[in-house]
């Protein structure tokens, strides 16, 4: 089965200022990351201008 490629943006403005870490390559701290991506991974992104593309 293919899988869907999603890409978006954060706003870091949106953002808790604890939550952005611009001298990792990910742009969040590891708190952020937690935060984003929540504890069993559920929880929404809120990204702006998403972008869907099918992958094989």
């Amino acid at each position: 089965m293919p899988r869907i490629k999603v890409t978006g943006y954060l706003d870091t403005d949106d953002l808790d200022p604890e939550h952005v870490d611009t001298s990792h390559e990910m742009g969040l701290s590891t708190a952020g990351y937690e935060h984003m991506i929540g504890a069993d991974g559920s929880r929404g992104l809120g990204l702006d201008d998403v972008e869907f593309q099918i992958e094989d």
